[in-house]
């Protein structure tokens, strides 16, 4: 379900498919748990060269979504 909310923040912010991509997202333990264990597999589906936790609330393009009553907030940019 990450990666399904991924990808549809980047077609959301107009990124190509093949865009490579840093993710930065705020989440509560339990999200931050599963995103931890399943990193690399989110990295690899989402072409993320970065997906980090953050406390920035300030980030451009930071994009809430509910995740089996869960709150994760994505900000993806293009990695150039």
């Amino acid at each position: 379900e990450i990666i399904n909310r991924i990808q549809k923040t980047r077609k959301d912010l107009k990124f190509n498919v093949s865009d490579r991509i840093n993710t930065s997202y705020i989440a509560d333990s339990k999200l931050e748990q599963v995103i931890d264990h399943f990193k690399k597999h989110i990295m690899q589906e989402t072409l993320s060269i970065n997906l980090s936790a953050t406390k920035d609330q300030s980030l451009e393009n930071l994009i809430e979504h509910e995740i089996e009553g869960h709150s994760i907030k994505l900000a993806l940019e293009k990695n150039e």
